[in-house]
């Protein structure tokens, strides 16, 4: 499964592909960005549930496999990954379960 980031789902570059911001100037080739709409927030956060289940996944393998090196730390950083995404996206349980 790929996962995408914000940048692939709202284009944020210009013709000499900068990241640049809708209507915005471009600093290098000085032409101004075209008009791309709106985010659609309901493709965001359901890229972001994507991504909570792979962590998800990533930390059982861990947590099934004590004898690999540097358990704790993967264990703690999965873990703080899946709170701070949950939280910033107000993801449930619920939408975890069905998403």
């Amino acid at each position: 499964m790929k996962l995408k980031t914000l940048k692939d789902l709202v284009n944020w570059t210009c013709k000499c592909n900068c990241v640049t911001f809708d209507g915005e100037i471009c600093r290098r080739c000085k032409k101004p960005t075209e008009k791309y709409g709106e985010i659609d927030f309901d493709d965001v956060k359901k890229e972001s549930i994507k991504w909570v289940k792979r962590y998800e996944n990533n930390l059982e393998y861990w947590e099934k496999h004590p004898e690999e090196g540097k358990r704790g730390n993967h264990i703690i950083i999965l873990k703080d990954k899946i709170l701070w995404i949950t939280h910033f996206f107000n993801i449930t349980e619920k939408e975890l379960k069905n998403g």
